[in-house]
Parts: C-alpha cells; sequence; structure tokens
C-alpha cells in the first residue's frame, strides 16, 4: 500500500506488522489477505480500494468524474510499472529487456506528457495521480533505474516537489533506507 497517500493528507494511522496470519485474523479479511484497513466501522481489504477510499474521502480526486476516471487509469498504470519491474526482477533477460525497452518507457513517456505546468497530472492540486506516479518514480529511482528517467524531466520534478512537500518531507526522512516495503 502507498503509505505517501496518508502521509500526504495527514491521515494518523497505526501500521501493525503482522506475521503469519492466523486463521483467526484471517477469518476478519475479506479475501483472507493484506492489506487491512480500518476506518471506524469500515473495514477495507486490496491496496486500490484503501487508496480509492482516502483519494475520495480527503479530495485527492478531480474536478468531475471523467477526469476521476483519467486518475484512476494513471493510478492503474503505476501497478502495471510495478508488475513489469517484478517480472523483469525474477525473470530472464527478455523480460527485463522488456521492462526497460518497452513498458517503462511507454509509461513514464505516458506520465511526462500528462504533467501540466502547474507540475501536476491533473489541474493545479495533487490528485491521487500525482502520489501513484510519485510512489513507482521514488521506488524506480530506489531500485536504480533513473537512467529511465534521463527524457522525462517532468516526472523527476513532480518527485522532487512532493518530497520536498511538509506532508511528505518528515516521512520520507524517517522511513527505513534498505526497504520500500
Amino acid at each position: 500500500m502507498s503509505q505517501p497517500i496518508f502521509h500526504y493528507v495527514c491521515v494518523k494511522y497505526t501500521e501493525d506488522k503482522i506475521g503469519p496470519l492466523t486463521d483467526e485474523i484471517r477469518s476478519k479479511l475479506t479475501f483472507g489477505q493484506l492489506p487491512w484497513y480500518q476506518d471506524g466501522s469500515l473495514s477495507i481489504t486490496q491496496s486500490m480500494a484503501i487508496e480509492s477510499y482516502i483519494a475520495r474521502k480527503y479530495s485527492l480526486l478531480g474536478a468531475n468524474e471523467e477526469e476521476n476516471a483519467e486518475i484512476f487509469s494513471f493510478v492503474l498504470s503505476v501497478a502495471d510499472m510495478l508488475d513489469s519491474l517484478i517480472k523483469a526482477i525474477m525473470g530472464g533477460p527478455e523480460q527485463k529487456q522488456n521492462f526497460e525497452n518497452v513498458i517503462a518507457p511507454r509509461l513514464i513517456k505516458a506520465w511526462e506528457s500528462k504533467i501540466n505546468i502547474n507540475g501536476h497530472l491533473f489541474g493545479n492540486k495533487t490528485t491521487w495521480a500525482d502520489l501513484a506516479v510519485f510512489n513507482s518514480v521514488d521506488y524506480l529511482l530506489w531500485t536504480k533505474n533513473d537512467k529511465l528517467f534521463t527524457q522525462s524531466p517532468k516526472c523527476l520534478e513532480l518527485h522532487k516537489k512532493l518530497t520536498e512537500s511538509p506532508q511528505l518531507k518528515s516521512y520520507l526522512e524517517s522511513r527505513p533506507k534498505d526497504s520500500k516495503f
């Protein structure tokens, strides 16, 4: 799950690292798996559902339903990037080449072309899409894939802008350096 979204909207939360899932814990989870988020009586599993709830609740969506659909498509592109990166890491040279030469450049180009003069993907405020792309750029930089951004200064500027935002700065400085999850 994307912790930056919680920090950006200043939501206080408790992160419990759950070891092996017991039958008792699984029985509380809709699909028997993590992550799991509770807000009062609401109990949600699935990362995208949790992030969508937070985005809607804390006004990280667009000006209308059409923009919201576009925002969601950019958020899902980040999932495509992560899926391709995992295949590149776990697979052979063919998957790595596909990631580096096809998938990543295509997605980064789309992100780059959408970032506007205000430094956002949509309008003049930070949206869920901005935070999702930030998270992906952050992860790619952490995994030493910075060469993917040689032709993408807007993506790097969006990353820098959010890294330096008061909402994320202290979180980013305090998180473990050896792991992103």
